[in-house]
C-alpha cells in the first residue's frame, strides 16, 4: 500500500519504513526511520500504523 503523498513522507522514507516494518517491531522500526530518514517520528509513526492496518485487511 502506497501512503497518501500529502502526509509529508516522500516515496523513499515510506519505502525504507515499510522495509524496516518486516524486519523489526513497529517501535523499532519508527526509530530506525527516523534516524535514517530525518522524517518526523509523528509521520512515520502515523504511517506505520497505516501500513499495519493495511497488511490486516
Amino acid at each position: 500500500k502506497v501512503i497518501k503523498q500529502d502526509d509529508g513522507l516522500s516515496p523513499g522514507q515510506q519505502n525504507i519504513l515499510a522495509i524496516l516494518m518486516r524486519e523489526c517491531s513497529t517501535k523499532t522500526a519508527v526509530e530506525m526511520a527516523v534516524a535514517i530518514t530525518g522524517a518526523r517520528k509523528k509521520l512515520l509513526y502515523q504511517a506505520a500504523l497505516e501500513l499495519e492496518k493495511a497488511v490486516r485487511t
